[in-house]
């Protein structure tokens, strides 16, 4: 039915959800599946500045002790590889990469055989809409809520825009236990 799927990852529980149902539709149809996650231009958000604050990436807080609401634990350790550079450029691509890793490998464990991965920089909902393009996608899946929950209810969430902008069949899936932290 499907010959190539488009899943978005961002480290969410509902990106976590969406790939393994991606993983599991690509195994059932042999198709290829392309994991994709966007570093977003410009600089950090709140979450993942405070992260990089609390693993020591930035200059702006050293050594700050901050909770760190909504981030994955996970993405806690994954800094570490780019400690003490301080530019957000390369903390967002380095966790990219970790997100993408996880991701690869769990679509792989959940019986997808012909995995690639994309790593995309700009606006998420136009940079996934050009893999969709590039890789000519039949299906795009998605998490309903990624780790900007608030961002999205405030200008629109990105799984939305994908939905209406998408040239292919979209599923977006959510999280039935509400955990919005991120992938355990």
């Amino acid at each position: 039915m499907y010959g190539n799927i488009v899943v978005a990852a961002d480290g969410s529980a509902h990106a976590a959800r969406a790939v393994d149902l991606a993983a599991r539709l690509a195994h059932g149809d042999a198709a290829r599946l392309v994991v994709v996650h966007v570093v977003e231009a410009g600089t950090l958000d709140d979450d993942m500045r405070h992260l990089a604050e609390a693993e020591h990436l930035s200059a702006t807080r050293p050594g700050s002790d901050l909770m760190l609401s909504g981030v994955p634990e996970w993405m806690h350790e994954a800094v570490r590889v780019v400690q003490n550079t301080g530019e957000d450029q390369q903390v967002l691509a380095r966790l990219g990469e970790m997100v993408l890793e996880r991701a690869v490998a769990a679509a792989r464990r959940a019986g997808a055989e012909r995995v690639e991965q994309a790593l995309e920089h700009g606006a998420p909902a136009r940079a996934i809409i050009e893999v969709v393009r590039r890789e000519k996608a039949d299906l795009l899946v998605m998490g309903s809520r990624g780790l900007s929950d608030l961002k999205g209810l405030v200008f629109g969430s990105v799984s939305h825009r994908l939905a209406h902008l998408a040239p292919c069949t979209c599923i977006t899936v959510s999280d039935p236990a509400g955990d919005a932290h991120g992938v355990r």
